[in-house]
């Protein structure tokens, strides 16, 4: 049962990262003082510096997601960007949940980033190879070895 655990965030990893760089790349289509014009119209202070993050975060982020690679700093960023969608940009509060008006997109974003976030990448990600070898070069030489190489 631990083997189909290991498998369980990699398909949220992938449509998350994919749903985020599809909404990334508009931006630096666009042009990102676009971006940072509509952040500026909403209030938000910094407005070219927070549009360039976002979009970095999004097309950066969500390509470094497919790959499993820092997904929980990653999807924590994540998870910030959309609550703070949810309770200033689009609030949770407003009905309907659906349609043009809706933010159930941003919802679901929000508890994926945050269930990422929590569980970490995964199987099939970068993560777990760069983390393994970490752990393998900290770990002391006598805890490295196998049973068979004590001997008796």
């Amino acid at each position: 049962m631990n083997r189909l655990r290991d498998w369980a965030p990699l398909p949220l990893r992938l449509a998350l990262g994919i749903v985020l760089i599809a909404h990334g790349l508009p931006k630096w289509a666009r042009g990102i003082d676009q971006f940072g014009a509509a952040l500026d119209q909403m209030g938000f202070p910094l407005p070219l510096f927070l549009a360039v993050g976002v979009a970095l975060l999004e097309v950066v982020g969500g390509l470094m997601l497919i790959l499993g690679l820092f997904t929980r700093i990653i999807a924590a960023l994540a998870t910030v960007q959309f609550l703070i969608i949810l309770l200033v940009v689009r609030p949770l509060g407003q009905l309907p949940l659906t349609g043009d008006n809706g933010n159930e997109l941003e919802l679901m974003l929000f508890l994926g980033s945050l269930s990422l976030a929590l569980s970490g990448a995964g199987a099939l990600a970068l993560d777990r190879l760069i983390f393994r070898r970490r752990r393998e070069r900290a770990r002391p030489v006598a805890a490295r070895r196998q049973p068979e190489d004590v001997a008796p």
